[in-house]
């Protein structure tokens, strides 16, 4: 009796560490498949975009506090559209707007000249401007542009919007004379309450003509009422929270068109560059989630192989066996 009851506890304590073998090795079966099939598996916020022509372009940002993106409540600290668009594209950017930023001398000398002065020894590839809504929001005197073969900053009014936006373009060129300049031309408020945000008409086409006139490409989003009230929904709070500032989403329907936008403007460009032959294409940096899958990667979570695991239950329930044997 008491030798049948040994082998019975042998029996027991060979198939409990099976079973237990089986539980810790389990992992080694299932995780390869989930890794696989799991979309939700940890991958970069922003995967590099390196077929754009802004890939590792250099850009400096200036504006107001919508430039700045103050108000940008994502998850991510990404500073709203330069960040977005710098982070994707691999960029070396920097965003200098100032919340409170105005074109004319409305606000002191809180201007956003003052931005494209304050950084004048990088030569960046891409200069990137946006204001008016301060200048609007204290109603600035609109004023009107110098004749159109007119270029001297000295006749050049600064207290006047129309002034200053001819000043802020002519140093723009003068500091930046070889970047790719652009003006983004601030998307409608329909429902703002300051000033004359709401009817920014007057500002915009004093912005649209100095543009033209010191040839600078110019995004206008004001007029666009497709995109202003279709997307952006800029007469309601969802994406603009006090009828004028972007929130995180709101800043998410930006980014896009302001990245299309500059693209565009580097497109002519990018088309004249010699296309780098097929043998060098490998050396470009692949985006993480086209990176197929190895077999080593299972390995680095440090579970045991499914054939480490195999051989481990196979050596326990053979020693249990010869255990067995040997004391029958």
């Amino acid at each position: 009796m008491k030798m049948k009851h040994y082998h019975r506890a042998n029996r027991l304590t060979a198939l409990l560490c099976i079973f237990l073998m089986t539980v810790l090795c389990l992992p080694c079966f299932l995780l390869p498949v989930s890794a696989e099939n799991d979309e939700s598996a940890p991958g970069p916020d922003f995967p590099t975009r390196t077929d754009s022509p802004l890939y590792r372009k250099s850009v400096l940002f200036c504006g107001d506090s919508i430039c700045e993106a103050s108000t940008d409540d994502s998850i991510l600290s990404t500073e709203g559209w330069a960040g977005r668009i710098g982070t994707v594209h691999d960029m070396d950017w920097k965003n200098v707007g100032l919340s409170g930023a105005s074109v004319s001398t409305c606000r002191g000398n809180n201007r956003i000249i003052r931005q494209v002065k304050a950084d004048p020894g990088k030569p960046y590839d891409i200069l990137i401007l946006h204001g008016g809504i301060n200048d609007a929001w204290d109603v600035a005197p609109v004023g009107a542009l110098t004749a159109g073969d007119c270029y001297d900053p000295a006749a050049f009014d600064p207290d006047t919007f129309a002034g200053a936006m001819e000043e802020l373009l002519y140093s723009a060129k003068a500091y930046y004379p070889d970047a790719v300049t652009g003006y983004i031309i601030n998307y409608r408020c329909y429902s703002g309450e300051h000033g004359v945000i709401a009817d920014m008409e007057e500002y915009v086409a004093v912005t649209i003509a100095a543009c033209e006139k010191w040839s600078i490409p110019y995004l206008d989003m004001y007029h666009d009422d497709d995109f202003c009230r279709g997307v952006l929904k800029a007469d309601t709070t969802e994406y603009l929270f006090d009828h004028v500032h972007p929130n995180g989403a709101g800043y998410d329907l930006l980014a896009p068109v302001v990245e299309a936008w500059m693209e565009a403007l580097l497109t002519p460009a990018a088309e004249t560059e010699t296309a780098a032959p097929p043998e060098t294409a490998a050396s470009v940096t692949t985006s993480p989630e086209t990176v197929p899958p190895t077999c080593t990667e299972p390995a680095g979570s440090g579970c045991a192989s499914v054939l480490t695991c195999t051989a481990l239950l196979s050596l326990l329930a053979g020693a249990a066996c010869l255990r067995r044997k040997r004391t029958e």
